[in-house]
């Protein structure tokens, strides 16, 4: 049988014969959890002198979201090994495959090494080497000539989640200087849209409690959510729970491996989460199993609402508005116009703030008008599915549905934990709004044990994000220069070729991409490719050759994470902010974000700006803030202790919401919307009436009955790694010795009937394109389904690109790229090896 091969050129033999010389200089180690010193002998025995080896502080920060502090140790300058370093609280010190092979990253074949300009056509790869001195005046004469011809806004800054440190942030104070324009990847927004207008913006991954507080729950419901894959420092408090009594419900429509650590898996058809829950609430209510003195005194479900749409508010009854202090944005007064409740007490409307027992239902007519409460609305709206409607949609039986409102009403308290599993459907915002309505109706917010919703970290309300948006230079002044306008990914190649946006001129004519891989990330790649191609000067600034990187005019080296000094508190699920000590230089000519940005905007002639000046002056000003102070948390001591709790000023575990206080206008949760929360206005036409309350509209093309299942019959569910975190380790060789290719995994029954066997050759295809695959039989997706290897770049495919599939459409409430409702077909064109 041939030797196997994996992109970097290196077979199965060559991997471990290889292997067995860097175990000998000591750095395979990196690999091992081991935690003592290292030594080594001679053939003889005898021991030999081993150089001093040290240890330094260090975390991995790639979007997994994780957070883990690790030891570096370091050995004649050069990194061998990561380990686990211990925590404050000993429950939080873990350490996954990726932390141990960090040093494979550092010191990997693909590391970009010196600054770079493009030869060949973009895309190709082809690059020569240029100084530094080159690489930035080159930039700057570019960007100089579009400021004066086209302003500064035809200049594009794009970031994403490549490395959550504190140093990328740089980035946005260069396009604050210079006034470029920011456009967002959009990714797993939906979230956001659903959210915001029920507990009001701020924090919004902050909804749950921190993670040492599962041991509290009763029962946990991983709703779309996999930690056993993409939280593994989730999962271990999961299951500790489930050790102390707790319950494990877990719904998602493959049988992953987070199901081997449930009491429960529910099998719930793609893209109808919504209609689950709905259907489960209105099986609580009827059993009476809401939390009925939680939503009279904590939300707006007694909020009465007129015919046409509209809140009452106290205007409505002859009492005029007042005005309050002013808005911090705006400036003008804030209006002080309370809307309206009737209070049993009195039997009469009141303002919401003054009624001592408001009812929910039934309310008669005020004023001659008719009224129904926000909760009323709420129950309308989910009516019409009934356990048994239900069923025929999600394929989750009545009894099931019952049985799961049973638990929500009487197993509590209850932490329903979603992440992004349903993120990426059209009808997404609908599935948070209808899961996130379901915990706040049984009370299950607020209180040790009980939380609902996605994430509990990214604090950066603590943190002085306004400094570095908005600089100051030299003499103090405040520079805040950055566009106001952000088109959305899904209509930039629109925007490129019309120089317009929203019917204003509104030319673009270089980005510059710093932390992102949008070309094996962002849906339709094609379209990727469209874009950037419109460009007329590309950066990228990257640690490592992407395949992103392929099409830049201009490449700068980044250094790694372990050659700069760096915080790092945008873990979802770790209560400390971390320290990274810089370990050794930069390697080759890389260097750190902050300092090719000072070397930017030096070049286009702004040198004032202190916080530019270095890693240590950039982060003074992030840790410039009054509630850090509070929290005692200052740059000085994370430097000492490497590791410091930021989410509670007493050390105290982290209730998310345990005053009960929300930021919305009321203060309190908000279950109906008067207008539509739009992310993004280009005038788009939105049902209103139905954004008002919960709703459930069919997957775009994941629906089973959609147009485009007619054509193409199979779901393809995009997968994630847990060997790579979105596509960064793809240059790790030992990791691409264990998981060289990406697979396609089909239901048996399907298999059988396309005629495919294990391994076998299959290709993947809708109208967008195509990728062509390995095959694997997996009886945990269901009929009708495929789940396709996420992250991996064009080379590691044997053709095509998991990108080539999905559509970039987005739909008309969120910025949200739609990266599982994709319909495809698939067919067998060869066997495997």
């Amino acid at each position: 049988m041939a030797e196997s091969t994996t992109k970097h050129g290196l077979s199965r033999r060559s991997f471990i014969k290889g292997a067995a010389a860097f175990t000998a200089a000591g750095a395979l180690t990196g690999c091992s959890a081991q935690t003592g010193t290292l030594s080594e002998t001679g053939e003889d025995g005898a021991g030999e002198q081993v150089p001093e080896t040290q240890i330094f502080a260090g975390t991995c920060r790639a979007a997994c979201m994780q957070g883990c502090l690790m030891n570096v140790h370091v050995r004649d300058g050069r990194v061998v090994r990561t380990t686990a370093r211990d925590l404050p609280d000993p429950r939080y010190t873990r350490i996954c495959s990726k932390g141990l092979t960090l040093p494979f990253r550092m010191y990997g074949t693909e590391r970009l090494q010196y600054p770079m300009k493009r030869i060949g056509e973009r895309g190709e790869g082809k690059f020569e080497r240029i100084s530094w001195d080159e690489a930035i005046s080159t930039i700057a004469e570019k960007w100089q000539g579009y400021i004066d011809e086209f302003g500064p806004a035809s200049l594009v800054k794009m970031t994403c989640g490549g490395n959550l440190g504190a140093l990328p942030f740089s980035w946005t104070t260069l396009a604050s200087i210079v006034g470029m324009t920011s456009i967002g990847t959009d990714f797993d927004a939906a979230h956001t849209s659903a959210i915001s207008p029920m507990l009001g913006a701020g924090d919004m991954f902050r909804q749950q409690n921190e993670n040492a507080d599962l041991l509290n729950s009763k029962t946990i419901v991983s709703w779309g959510f996999n930690p056993a894959i993409s939280h593994v420092q989730t999962m271990h408090f999961i299951n500790e729970a489930r050790e102390k009594g707790a319950r494990h419900i877990v719904i998602d429509p493959v049988f992953g491996p987070t199901m081997n650590f449930a009491d429960w898996y529910i099998p719930v058809r793609a893209g109808t989460d919504a209609v689950l829950a709905m259907s489960t609430l209105g099986v609580v209510v009827e059993n009476n199993w809401h939390d009925t003195e939680f939503l009279k005194a904590h939300t707006e479900a007694p909020f009465l609402v007129k015919e046409d749409g509209a809140l009452l508010r106290m205007s409505d009854l002859g009492v005029e508005p007042q005005q309050g202090d002013p808005n911090p944005t705006t400036g003008e007064p804030t209006i002080i116009d309370p809307c309206v409740v009737w209070d049993e007490k009195t039997q009469g409307a009141v303002a919401y703030t003054d009624a001592t027992d408001p009812r929910l239902l039934d309310v008669p007519a005020v004023n001659g008008m008719a009224v129904k409460t926000e909760w009323e609305i709420t129950l309308e709206s989910i009516r019409e599915y009934d356990p048994e409607t239900a069923a025929g949609i999600t394929g989750v039986s009545a009894d099931d549905i019952r049985e799961l409102a049973r638990v929500y009403g009487e197993e509590g308290p209850v932490n329903t934990y979603n992440i992004y599993g349903f993120n990426h459907y059209f009808n997404a915002h609908q599935a948070y709004r209808a899961i996130d309505t379901l915990g706040f109706a049984t009370g299950n917010i607020g209180k040790p044990g009980a939380a609902t919703g996605s994430g509990n970290g990214e604090p950066y309300g603590m943190y002085n994000m306004v400094g570095i948006a908005a600089p100051k230079n030299s003499e103090g002044v405040l520079c805040a220069n950055g566009s106001p306008v952000s088109p959305p990914i899904s209509m930039l190649l629109d925007v490129l070729e019309s120089g317009e946006y929203l019917g204003q001129p509104y030319p673009l004519k270089s980005v510059v991409m710093a932390t992102l891989n949008p070309l094996t990330t962002n849906t339709d790649r094609n379209y990727t490719i469209q874009w950037l191609n419109k460009f007329e000067f590309i950066i990228v600034a990257d640690i490592v050759m992407t395949e992103t990187a392929k099409y830049a005019d201009i490449l700068l080296p980044v250094a790694h994470w372990f050659e700069v000094t760096e915080a790092h508190w945008q873990s979802t699920n770790l209560p400390f902010v971390l320290w990274q000590d810089k370990v050794a230089d930069p390697l080759y000519e890389s260097k750190s974000d902050v300092e090719i940005v000072r070397l930017i905007a030096e070049g286009l002639g702004h040198s004032d700006f202190p916080l530019l000046k270095n890693e240590e002056e950039f982060q003074k000003v992030l840790f410039d803030s009054e509630m850090l102070r509070q929290y005692g948390v200052t740059l000085d001591r994370l430097k000492e202790e490497k590791a410091v709790r930021h989410w509670t000023p007493d050390d105290s575990e982290l209730i998310a919401y345990k005053d009960l206080k929300f930021a919305t206008p009321s203060g309190r949760i908000s279950f109906y919307r008067e207008t539509p929360y739009k992310m993004y206005d280009v005038g788009q036409e939105v049902d209103a009436v139905r954004e008002r309350s919960l709703a459930w509209d069919p997957p775009k093309e994941a629906w089973i009955d959609s147009e485009a299942r007619k054509k193409f019959p199979f779901h393809c569910i995009s997968e994630r790694q847990r060997h790579r975190t979105h596509s960064q380790w793809q240059e790790v060789g030992y990791m691409c010795e264990l998981y060289p290719h990406p697979v396609c995994k089909i239901n048996p029954a399907d298999a059988t009937e396309l005629g495919v066997q294990e391994g076998d050759v299959v290709k993947i295809f809708n109208d967008r394109g195509y990728a062509v695959v390995n095959a694997l039989i997996h009886a945990g997706v269901p009929r009708k389904t495929i789940t396709v290897s996420r992250g991996y770049e064009e080379d590691e495919f044997i053709e095509g690109h998991f990108a080539n599939l999905t559509m970039k459409d987005y739909d008309n409430i969120s910025r949200n790229q739609v990266f599982l409702d994709c319909a495809v077909g698939i067919e067998r064109i060869g066997e495997g090896e």
